[in-house]
């Protein structure tokens, strides 16, 4: 694999930064990660770092010690919020010598097409120039995106750093708006500490990604259950829904998670206070956290795999 040690990933909300730099990051021996914008709500550092063992998530702050190490092999993978404008970054290494990566959904890629009609189009996605500016906005006067290689998000991974189009988009007549014209809310919520009840959390999962709370683009988050596991759950606006992901972490059973978990979203008329209020109407009080991890931790001394009548209630479809 050929090596970008410093890879700029910029994308709109949902179009899929974090799970190509997965993707990247598993070619290589080891990897870091820094996501502007995230501050310090690490939903997709924690997702990666989970899921991905050789890659590792560095701070803001840990930046320029991670440049000036004498190994500088390691790739770094920097995913950029859609809310960062890349003419603002101020980083300890010259922009020029970054690869800049501008991942854009196709409309071609729409939930209806076809497997097969997907995969003909990818082909041609990649192969011709032209079908990849065709991505671009050509009318928009500003130049914020000129240099960057816009690639689609659906590449399979042999695809990907090795096989990219050598030359960036030079115009500066090139480039992309990644927000609608009404401006987006971005709403997070810390949950750290907090057990949710699994049946409350599909309940309000279902209402959020609905319209319950507000006109939805966006929704991540990281929610700790009473039988000791960390769900992912996603949601992009036009999309099939996603299945909830387990993360590889070892199972909390032993009071309060002492380890990140929390909600962010992204849309516009966003109520807050009633996702706060109905997140902390699903969280389960001290004491029935006790009496069900003590009920699993007797399960699992009693046998290598929980009673199901003891982690139903926890379980999210």
């Amino acid at each position: 694999m050929q090596s970008f040690p410093v890879t700029l990933v910029a994308g709109a909300p949902g179009v899929g930064k974090t799970t190509w730099i997965y993707q990247q990051a598993s070619l290589a021996q080891s990897a870091a990660y820094l996501n502007l914008g995230a501050e310090n709500f690490p939903i997709d550092a924690t997702y990666l770092s989970t899921e991905c063992p050789q890659l590792t998530a560095i701070a803001v702050d840990e930046l320029s010690e991670f440049l000036q190490r004498s190994d500088q092999s390691i790739p770094l993978f920097i995913e950029l919020g859609f809310h960062i404008d890349p003419a603002s970054l101020e980083l300890p290494i010259a922009p020029e010598t970054c690869r800049k990566i501008l991942l854009v959904q196709s409309p071609q890629f729409s939930q209806s097409t076809d497997v097969e009609s997907r995969s003909e189009s990818q082909s041609q996605l990649l192969t011709s120039s032209t079908k990849s500016s065709e991505l671009l906005h050509q009318d928009q006067q500003n130049d914020e995106w000129t240099g960057w290689t816009c690639i689609s998000p659906v590449a399979s991974p042999e695809d990907f750093l090795d096989n990219l189009p050598t030359k960036a988009y030079e115009s500066s007549r090139l480039s992309i708006d990644l927000t609608p014209e009404t401006t987006l809310q971005i709403r997070r919520s810390y949950l750290q500490g907090k057990v949710l009840d699994g049946n409350s959390l599909e309940t309000f999962w279902h209402e959020l990604t609905h319209g319950a709370y507000g006109e939805l683009q966006r929704a991540k988050g990281i929610f700790e259950l009473v039988d000791g596991r960390a769900l992912l759950l996603n949601y992009r606006a036009g999309y099939a829904a996603v299945e909830p992901l387990e993360l590889s972490l070892p199972r909390w059973l032993d009071g309060p998670p002492d380890r990140f978990s929390g909600l962010e979203v992204v849309g516009t008329q966003l109520d807050q206070p009633r996702i706060v209020q109905t997140l902390t109407d699903c969280c389960l009080e001290d004491a029935a956290i006790a009496y069900y991890q003590a009920q699993i931790r007797a399960s699992q001394a009693a046998s290598p795999e929980v009673s199901q009548s003891v982690s139903q209630g926890a379980t999210v479809s």
